[in-house]
């Protein structure tokens, strides 16, 4: 691997934005996320290093599809997150809130099937297996779209249900939510 300055343009984008990533995601790193916002940071970087709008379209297109597909990264790249199931949003919420106390069904089957980096809470940890079929999204079930393979169906999942606050920002699209906002 080449240093950034005696690399060719293309590779040194590469180098520069991945450097990056590595030490803002780096636990106590001087530039997490805490001590500097992505603007501040990547407007430095623009500056120095000359990126253009294809390469801030390439990195979105990175960083999206890492953040569909890894959810310890959305900790670090998102402030709200939105979770989806059949193209609806069923949860949506601050990030930390949302991985730290999941409502609905689906998030919480999500979120269980990360592993967790610890051995024994690996051997501990109990993910939470779906079953059924997924439904089409082109002819989604009636009522709530999680209810032919959610753990924890019952009679009024067959009407749509509408997105309850469970907390400050937290909203969950879920009948067994209904209790919670309830609450004062």
């Amino acid at each position: 691997m080449a240093w950034p300055d005696t690399a060719v343009p293309r590779r040194r984008c590469s180098i520069v934005v991945l450097s990056f990533l590595v030490i803002r995601l780096a636990p106590g790193s001087p530039f997490s996320a805490e001590r500097a916002g992505p603007p501040e940071v990547l407007r430095d970087l623009e500056a120095h290093y000359g990126f253009d709008r294809p390469v801030w379209v390439q990195l979105g297109r990175y960083l999206g599809n890492l953040a569909r597909r890894d959810l310890a990264a959305i900790r670090h790249l998102a402030d709200r997150v939105a979770v989806m199931y059949l193209g609806q949003i069923v949860e949506m919420g601050a990030t930390e809130e949302l991985l730290r106390r999941p409502r609905h069904p689906y998030t919480q089957a999500l979120l269980s099937a990360v592993p967790v980096p610890d051995p024994a809470q690996e051997r501990l940890r109990q993910p939470i297996m779906l079953e059924g079929e997924v439904a089409s999204v082109l002819s989604p079930p009636t009522g709530c779209r999680f209810r032919t393979r959610c753990f924890r169906v019952f009679d009024r999942c067959g009407e749509p249900p509408a997105a309850h606050v469970v907390g400050p920002g937290h909203l969950a699209a879920c009948h067994l939510c209904e209790a919670d906002a309830a609450r004062p």
